[in-house]
């Protein structure tokens, strides 16, 4: 969806690679706290969608 947008829009490949690239990094980091702002306010993390393993 993000690849197809910026395809749209006309921004070279370079620049897709790097959008892309940095959406995914913000994603991990954005996880990452979560979890542990829930271990350390004692929240259990959320169950996985059907048909996804547990992590």
């Amino acid at each position: 969806m993000l690849t197809n947008g910026l395809l749209l829009t006309g921004v070279s490949d370079f620049q897709r690679q790097m959008i892309t690239g940095g959406v995914i990094m913000v994603a991990v980091v954005v996880d990452h706290y979560r979890d542990r702002l829930a271990a350390r306010l004692g929240w259990s993390p959320p169950m996985p969608a059907a048909g996804h393993p547990p992590r």
